[in-house]
């Protein structure tokens, strides 16, 4: 198992054919210099196991972890690199598990560098109790025991620099951490392959295991091959920025060929006068007709961008065409000379016109290449379009759930099933948690009915109470005008309380206040609670009773 840095941007030198004259071609691309951190584990038998990456940041994204090709596992710490946490999951979620069914029972043999998390305390008694013997390389020697360093991660280099390189070129615009698995998963499938695998192991030595591969001179101590000298006084800034630049200059094989220098005949005088930048400088390649490339004006549709090239040198004259009209007749000549004159006319006009034509068949040579470039321009255009397309459908259905720590009661480590069973439960969760919002709306809104159904009975109670006090009282009055006595006049109308007819409503049992009435009597519907006459007031007694 090893550990190496991904970049999500090409900022190395290459090497690459270029125009003459220029030591530096340049590139747009991504300038990114956060790292992503893959952990790989590489088998004796040419398998792989699931990669983890591990992005910088405090939260796990699910946008990080979409387009996931290398089946990789995720993880997420705050400085982008491993540590003791991420060591003790990693061996038990993702090792443990995979190696469990190939081992058979046997004791199985886990090869690190010397990082400090990876022997922490927790770490070794679960490799004992499992029975996974833990080794480590010896410090400084794993540029030629390390199978992964050797081997397989040179070629994963190569594989990310091109796949970060296609991507940028196909959707304009750097590798973003919602990109990087992707990017990562095609470099990862292309690099890790069973021979690559099987090479590693064999350059080691591990597998089969043969110690003769790994020769005395490789575990050496390096050697001090130059000799630094230093002033005795300290030196300004610019002084030390110039003898870095020499002293860390290395020529290549190229610079060194003597075939390539080439000495200039006589002697130059150079300039005493130092070339400044100034502001102007910038400003020239605006006034050239790549303007718009430097310019940092977004494009228009006004945009003046370049036309077609045209090829036509100033020192080629215009035929004369008008001696096309010239008579064939020798007759039409006085004498020879003048033949002779005409004849040169014409062969200059002749001369003059092939130049025209090579002129013209070098300009469609020009104009047919401008058009492969514009047509492959196009097609190149089209797919930018159509990944940036892709890439805001996707927006729109990403649902930019960030995933728990281990805060949350949940591990450091996240796999693919791991993530769609968090979000089958968020997902449940977010269900269940609408529709007791809908149930609780709809209780709601039956109290809002039912309250509203309570007033209007209410209202109509009270309307009913007041037409019966005001026949009490008329009653009352012909009773008093009649002479009888009060004892045996009607009792006053009564009604129930709005307390008690809201708990009946509700299917509570009243509670017997003052002014309510029997029970018998609210059964039978009589909400007014209006009691019947003692006395008919409309009979009366005579005057003699």
């Amino acid at each position: 198992m090893d550990k190496t840095n991904c970049p999500r941007g090409n900022l190395g030198k290459d090497r690459v054919a270029g125009g003459a004259g220029k030591k530096t071609q340049h590139q747009q691309g991504g300038a990114d210099k956060e790292m992503v951190t893959a952990i790989v584990t590489i088998c004796a038998d040419g398998t792989t196991l699931q990669p983890t990456i591990i992005f910088k940041g405090s939260n796990l994204w699910e946008d990080w972890c979409q387009n996931n090709i290398a089946n990789a596992i995720f993880a997420v710490s705050l400085k982008g690199w491993t540590d003791s946490q991420i060591a003790i999951e990693w061996i038990k979620t993702v090792f443990d598990p995979a190696t469990q069914e190939k081992s058979k029972g046997r004791p199985r043999v886990l090869l690190m560098d010397g990082h400090s998390s990876h022997f922490t305390e927790s770490v070794i008694q679960f490799g004992l109790s499992v029975k996974i013997v833990i080794l480590g390389y010896p410090p400084h020697c794993t540029h030629a025991l390390q199978g992964l360093d050797v081997v397989c991660f040179a070629k994963m280099k190569t594989e990310m620099k091109k796949a970060v390189a296609e991507f940028e070129a196909s959707n304009q615009h750097p590798v973003k951490k919602r990109d990087f698995t992707g990017v990562f998963g095609k470099a990862f499938v292309a690099s890790f392959t069973q021979n690559s695998v099987l090479a590693a192991f064999k350059a080691t030595g591990i597998h089969p295991f043969d110690p003769s591969v790994i020769k005395p001179e490789q575990m050496m101590p390096a050697e001090a091959k130059s000799v630094k000298g230093s002033f005795a006084l300290q030196q300004t800034s610019p002084i030390k920025a110039i003898t870095k630049s020499f002293r860390t200059y290395v020529p290549s094989t190229f610079d060194l060929d003597p075939s390539h220098a080439q000495a200039p005949e006589q002697p130059v005088a150079s300039s005493s006068r130092i070339t400044l930048d100034t502001p102007k400088t910038p400003q020239k390649p605006a006034t050239s007709s790549a303007f718009f490339l430097t310019s940092k004006t977004p494009y228009t549709s006004d945009t003046p961008f370049p036309r077609l090239l045209q090829r036509v040198p100033a020192d080629v004259p215009e035929p004369d065409w008008s001696l096309i009209k010239t008579s064939a007749n020798p007759g039409d000549y006085i004498g020879k000379e003048a033949m002779g004159r005409k004849i040169e006319q014409l062969t200059e006009a002749l001369e003059c016109a092939k130049r025209v034509i090579e002129i013209a068949g070098e300009n469609e040579e020009t104009w047919a290449a401008q058009s492969v470039l514009q047509d492959m321009t196009l097609v190149k255009m089209n797919k930018v379009i159509h990944s940036k397309e892709e890439e805001k459908a996707a927006r729109k259905n990403q649902s930019g759930l960030a995933l728990p720590g281990p805060g949350e009661g949940y591990g450091c480590i996240w796999t693919d099933e791991a993530i769609l069973d968090y979000k089958r439960k968020k997902r449940e969760e977010e269900e269940r948690e609408t529709e007791e919002k809908k149930q609780k709306a709809k209780e709601k809104e039956d109290a809002r009915a039912r309250k509203v159904a309570l007033e209007t009975e209410w209202k109509d109670i009270m309307e009913k109470h007041h037409s019966a006090v005001h026949e009490w009282e008329e009653c009352c009055e012909r009773l008093k005008k009649r002479g009888v006595k009060r004892k045996e006049w009607p009792k006053k109308p009564t009604h129930i309380s709005k307390k008690d007819l809201t708990e009946k409503r509700l299917g509570k049992q009243p509670s017997h206040s003052e002014n309510s009435i029997p029970n018998d009597i609210n059964n039978e519907g009589n909400d007014q609670g209006v009691e019947d006459s003692q006395i008919d007031c409309e009979g009366g007694f005579d005057e003699e009773d």
